[in-house]
């Protein structure tokens, strides 16, 4: 188990320029972005280099009115745009072309539902248009295992490796919520669950085969961002780069702790060790203000 709580700004010489962010970013200069609701810069850090095997990154979504609805549960209100800010980052720098990102929303038969897409700009668009379309269309579903179900059954055919990120304020409606988040931790891949405003329930947070990141309202620009960033590149090597003056303050990035399935996988196929992309600090699950 790792949950994290996020900083307000990292200063990277490799700044992002997001499409999706809205009117407020036109007049800023190229490559950099001022999220809304604040003035910092964000930035994602070096994606690092691609897995040897590749990786496919599902974004399993929850667009319930819990979450979607007017002071629902996504407390900054930003997951399609920062999550469009995290693939377009991750594909500027992806060179294998085997790295792919998939986006599969509770509601199944959601005109955003993107089966994986390999980074190039062709499937970079389409990513866009899924995210748009879902920042749109509210849905109806707060269960879990349909999602999954159809993530682990997309996975079963990976030649590499799997990452699922969840984000849900996990007011999970399945039958059993606590056989939905055993499922999940389940899953033949690393596991990211992003909390959208909600305490998340004890067996997420203390699960050690699940990554947690709560998002409050408190939660400084950019923080989703982060989230998704961590999981597009769970099995990307580090390479010697400018970490920037974040990274420099901090001292060094440190490894993030090994989890079971990191275990499990590297029995399974030979990859370089993990590393933080972005910076994150881990914290027991707190409280907002």
């Amino acid at each position: 188990m790792t949950t994290s709580i996020l900083p307000a700004a990292l200063v990277d010489p490799r700044l992002l320029a997001p499409r999706l962010l809205g009117a407020q970013n036109r007049h800023h200069p190229p490559g950099q972005t001022a999220p809304a609701g604040g003035s910092a810069v964000v930035s994602l850090g070096d994606p690092g280099t691609c897995p040897g095997g590749g990786a496919v990154v599902y974004i399993v979504l929850d667009e319930s009115l819990s979450v979607a609805s007017a002071g629902g549960n996504d407390p900054l209100g930003r997951r399609h745009a920062e999550t469009a800010t995290a693939i377009d980052h991750l594909a500027a720098a992806c060179r294998c072309r085997r790295d792919r990102v998939a986006l599969v929303p509770f509601d199944l038969g959601s005109p955003g539902h993107v089966p994986p897409q390999q980074l190039n700009q062709f499937g970079v668009r389409r990513l866009h248009h899924g995210l748009q379309r879902l920042s749109t269309t509210p849905g109806m579903s707060s269960s879990l295992l349909p999602a999954l179900a159809h993530v682990e059954q997309l996975a079963s055919t990976n030649r590499g490796s799997s990452v699922v990120v969840v984000f849900s304020d996990f007011l999970l409606t399945d039958r059993d919520p606590t056989t939905a988040i055993h499922q999940l931790a389940s899953f033949p891949g690393a596991v990211h669950a992003v909390v959208l405003g909600a305490a998340p329930p004890s067996l997420l947070s203390d699960h050690p085969d699940i990554e947690t990141t709560r998002l409050t309202p408190s939660s400084p620009d950019g923080s989703t961002a982060l989230a998704v960033f961590n999981g597009l590149t769970h099995y990307r090597g580090p390479r010697n780069a400018n970490q920037g003056s974040a990274a420099q303050a901090a001292g060094s990035l440190a490894p993030r702790k090994e989890d079971a399935h990191d275990r499990r996988q590297r029995n399974l196929m030979p990859r370089r060790s993990r590393h933080t992309h972005g910076m994150l600090t881990t914290t027991p699950t707190r409280e907002a203000p």
